[in-house]
């Protein structure tokens, strides 16, 4: 998607961090691992290939998306 154009830099970016904050919020790792397959793989790969330290830098769902916690 990226690569080819389809989607600009900076809805990439926001893609990312979305998906970085899912999967670093509690349940998210669990949620990810069993859904990620009806996500284009592009994407899927470039979070998956998101180091640990690089991903802990970034916001957690609830961050983004408060009224969401319980």
């Amino acid at each position: 998607m990226l690569e080819s154009g389809l989607i600009p830099k900076v809805s990439w970016k926001s893609f990312e961090n979305y998906g970085l904050a899912v999967t670093r919020s509690p349940g998210g790792a669990q949620w990810w691992a069993e859904h990620k397959g009806v996500i284009g793989q592009e994407l899927v790969q470039w979070l998956d290939g998101i180091s640990d330290d690089d991903a802990k830098t970034r916001p957690i769902f609830y961050d983004l998306f408060p009224h969401w916690r319980m």
